[in-house]
């Protein structure tokens, strides 16, 4: 009954969202650095000015820009907060050229180009372009921010909403062999790049984690949030929920399960990190 109640509210939010907001969307298209041509698309607020941007990396294993309509935020809410917000289709997937990398190395690529064009924008503050990974899309976000970080151009903070930390998590134990494209859970070669553990004390920009309890997809939500505020300990700005940026207590205050909560508290956290923090 309860989470009956929290959906309707939720259906009831976005409609009141989409009478107030005006947004423009259109599709737009770039180029990764081996040359994928990635489908993609634009959305702006009405608002004149210079604007902050996000790039939102999709959730599941064949996540696509058209499934944000089943994503805990979509595109529109983001751009009603002021920012252009950038949706894609990973490579190997929908519109988009290249093969299916299930969050590997050619998926950061075309995070990282993403980013890029949408800096390049006319209407976007070059130096305000965020990161959201929503589940299984932290692989390629927190790839891509060791990317934009090597090359010296970090991005402006990566917002991580429950994404699984490591091998284990993205095959549920390895029950899911989707991910693993045949590879067994010991093939290093393969997994160590698509871990975001391995990633993430190399971005170089602000990181924040929203963890619920009960996760989305997840049985053991602590384990996977713990591991990945431990391997971003050495980054200047960390934050779990809604605790001070620093901060990992030993009980920590998990955020409602559902997707009303979810939606409320990735808004939110956008809002924050569009505005600086």
């Amino acid at each position: 009954m309860k989470g009956t109640r929290h959906q309707l509210r939720l259906r009831l939010l976005r409609r009141i969202r989409r009478s107030m907001d005006t947004v423009v969307a259109e599709p737009v298209q770039f180029t990764t650095i081996s040359g994928y041509r990635i489908a993609a698309t634009l959305t702006l607020p009405s608002t004149s000015g210079v604007l902050p941007g996000a790039v939102l990396c999709p959730d599941r294993d064949h996540g696509l820009r058209n499934f944000f309509e089943d994503e805990p935020i979509r595109p529109e809410e983001v751009a009603g907060l002021g920012c252009a917000v950038l949706t894609f289709d990973p490579p190997g997937r929908g519109e988009s050229w290249g093969p299916e990398d299930f969050g590997g190395p050619e998926h950061h690529d075309a995070v990282a180009s993403a980013v890029r064009w949408l800096r390049a924008h006319p209407r976007v503050r070059g130096s305000g372009v965020g990161l959201v990974g929503l589940g299984l899309g932290c692989s390629m976000a927190v790839g891509a921010a060791r990317i934009l970080s090597a090359s010296g151009t970090p991005a402006a903070w990566l917002l991580d909403w429950e994404g699984p930390c490591d091998r284990h998590d993205i095959t549920q134990g390895g029950t899911d062999k989707i991910p693993s494209m045949g590879r067994k859970i010991t093939d290093d070669a393969y997994w160590v790049p698509r871990e975001p553990t391995h990633h993430v004390a190399h971005i170089q920009c602000p990181y924040w984690r929203l963890q619920a309890d009960p996760d989305h997809a997840l049985s053991d939500a602590h384990r996977h949030a713990s591991a990945m505020m431990e391997a971003a300990g050495p980054l200047q700005w960390v934050r779990l929920n809604f605790h001070t940026a620093g901060q990992m207590p030993l009980r920590p205050a998990w955020i409602s399960g559902g997707r009303l909560a979810a939606n409320q508290s990735l808004l939110r956290a956008i809002g924050e990190l569009s505005r600086g923090r």
